[in-house]
């Protein structure tokens, strides 16, 4: 093992659970006693045999600064994050307003469950670029999804397959990001095999749905011929909603587990994008396919569209808060 790959694995090892600034005074130290060594002739691979694995390594620095890590009850906390959000999201996905009430606190009542209480130990964290990119990406689907709604309504076919490959493309690509967001966790390689294999199942339901759009449909001559026509095609549209919401929750809980200095407002933009999208599959289910219908983003009400971008101005207002307070500790 090189100098390099050691200081890297030891990284990964120590991110989740000391602050940036603490991290990079260890690896100085590292890189010092590395230095050192080779002046005395050592090679890198006997400086790494003698230091003993990076895990070990990260173990004993955590237990030096009285930080305890238990596999068990880290894995039981996330065991308990999950029921949460998949209870807190079941109530969003089955009834938009009646869950409003409740949402804006779940994002700040989860990551005080994660930290234990406090939440200026995010402010230690460095920012995750393809986090935050996974987290503004699915927004553009709010208005992607109701375009194919209307092209659907409107028997357009010729663009539905292109409004449905580029909700797919967006979907993966916003995927990917969430999934190299989360490549340094306390789990290992648990969290980001198990967000593939989520993604890859969400992403070839939807490229099956986009392919299968313009598919003809077998006519009953005794009804009407658009009502089969929107009747067929809308179980591909109940699969783009449906995965475009799962894709958002895993986007969310992944914004949880990376525990960085956008952490809050990233689970506000997600959970304001899933919040726009349940009510956008609400109105799907109560349109009136047989009347004259307006474009789908016209029903969803001001009220809406205001309360999710004020949770995500409010998440980002927190998230200044809190650096700045931790800037005025460390000063």
């Amino acid at each position: 093992m090189t100098q390099k790959e050691y200081i890297r694995k030891l990284r990964s090892s120590l991110a989740f659970f000391v602050s940036e600034n603490e991290l990079n005074d260890i690896v100085s130290d590292l890189e010092e006693v590395f230095s050192d060594s080779m002046a005395d002739g050592k090679s890198e691979e006997q400086i790494c045999s003698s230091l003993g694995s990076p895990k070990d390594a990260a173990g004993n620095i955590l237990s030096e600064r009285g930080v305890t890590v238990s596999t068990g009850k880290m894995l039981a906390k996330a065991g308990a994050f999950a029921i949460i959000t998949a209870v807190s999201m079941y109530f969003l996905w089955d009834n938009i307003y009646d869950s409003l009430f409740i949402m804006p606190f779940v994002p700040l009542g989860l990551l005080f469950f994660t930290e234990n209480g406090k939440l200026t130990g995010l402010m230690e964290k460095r920012i995750s670029l393809s986090g935050i990119i996974s987290c503004i990406l699915p927004m553009i689907n709010i208005f992607l999804f109701p375009k194919l709604a209307d092209m659907l309504l409107a028997n357009d076919l010729s663009a539905l397959f292109p409004l449905g490959a580029a909700i797919t493309t967006v979907t993966a690509v916003s995927l990917v990001f969430a999934v190299l967001s989360v490549k340094t966790n306390p789990y290992g390689v648990i969290i980001p095999a198990a967000g593939s294999a989520a993604s890859l199942c969400i992403v070839v339901l939807q490229a099956y749905a986009a392919f299968h759009l313009n598919d003809n449909v077998f006519i009953d001559i005794g009804e009407d011929i658009r009502t089969q026509q929107i009747a067929f095609r809308a179980r591909f549209m109940n699969i783009f909603i449906t995965t475009l919401f799962i894709a958002g929750i895993i986007i969310f809980v992944f914004s949880a587990f990376r525990r960085d200095k956008a952490s809050i407002s990233c689970m506000y933009a997600v959970l304001g994008t899933l919040m726009l999208l349940s009510r956008e599959r609400s109105i799907l289910r109560h349109l009136d396919i047989l009347a004259e219908t307006k474009p789908i983003l016209h029903y969803v009400s001001p009220s809406l569209w205001a309360e999710a971008c004020a949770m995500i101005i409010l998440s980002v207002m927190i998230t200044v808060c809190l650096a700045l307070r931790k800037a005025r500790n460390n000063g």
